[in-house]
């Protein structure tokens, strides 16, 4: 995220399983890290969409999504 005036916590992450549907979160409004860890349990399918959204001071949103679902290896390590 760039902005000249970013929100205290400006980052919120979520998923779904269709771009269109109602989208679940991941992560609520949160520090601009650069990266998230994820630690999805079994009810998240193998296959998503992520989101994240931006908002700046003032409340302004922006959002991007993954033009392809992300795919999920969710067998058992050996």
């Amino acid at each position: 995220m760039s902005d000249a005036h970013p929100a205290d916590a400006p980052i919120a992450l979520s998923y779904d399983t269709e771009p269109q549907s109602e989208w679940q979160r991941i992560a609520d409004w949160q520090a601009d890290t650069s990266r998230y860890v994820w630690t999805a349990d079994a009810s998240v399918p193998p296959k998503v969409y992520v989101r994240v959204t931006a908002r700046d001071a003032a409340g302004n949103q922006s959002r991007a999504e993954s033009p392809d679902p992300v795919m999920f290896d969710t067998s058992r390590p050996s």
